[in-house]
């Protein structure tokens, strides 16, 4: 984060603050996936947890230009994203099962590497996938507010005023899907009046 009050342009400030993570996220829980047979006495199989690693690369800055003799405040924040991306990785190895008295029962090697062994119980979905930027996106927010003597404030904002969109392409057990993403901040436009007294 770094802050710049001080600037030719007299009653303009700049904040500038960006972020660079990479995670994994190890989930402790098994997961459970429902026998396709109900006669069976094994009602679920027991698989792994999966796993998700995270990478993210942004920078956002606020410009604040201040007009005191007017009692006006225009706001403008931007957001750039240059990395986001997720990979889930799912390894669907049944490794126990859950019978209908609610015990664990644990296979030995040589069942869990027969795919032939409990099919009713095994998941074939295992795979992994992949979400990543197809280009760097931006977020423009505008927010401009004024102080009245009286002690109104008035503020209009609107958010992704440009109504940008961005596209990922999504890896899927091979197969390449491209979407919008569905996590973007949308077009809104919103204002508030404040009183002190």
């Amino acid at each position: 984060m770094a802050n710049f009050r001080k600037l030719p342009i007299k009653n303009l400030s700049i904040d500038i603050n960006g972020s660079y993570v990479e995670t994994t996220n190890n989930n402790k829980t098994d997961r459970l996936y429902r026998s396709t047979n109900g006669l069976a006495n094994e009602v679920y199989g027991v698989y792994k947890p999966y796993e998700v690693y995270f990478k993210n690369l942004n920078i956002g800055f606020i410009f604040n230009y201040h007009l005191p003799k007017a009692g006006l405040v225009i706001s403008l924040r931007t957001q750039h994203f240059f990395i986001e991306d997720k990979t889930m990785q799912e390894i669907n190895q049944l490794y126990a099962y859950i019978d209908k008295d609610l015990n664990k029962k644990l296979l030995t090697e040589a069942q869990i590497k027969d795919n032939t062994y409990l099919p009713h119980i095994r998941n074939g979905n295992a795979g992994e996938t992949t979400y990543d930027l197809d280009k760097v996106y931006h977020n423009l927010n505008l927010k401009i507010s004024k102080d009245f003597l009286n002690g109104f404030k008035f503020s209009f904002y609107a958010n992704n005023f440009l109504d940008l969109k961005q596209t990922e392409t999504v890896l899927v057990n091979g197969s390449y899907i491209k979407n919008i993403k569905t996590d973007l901040l949308t077009l809104s436009f919103g204002a508030k009046i404040e009183y002190e007294f």
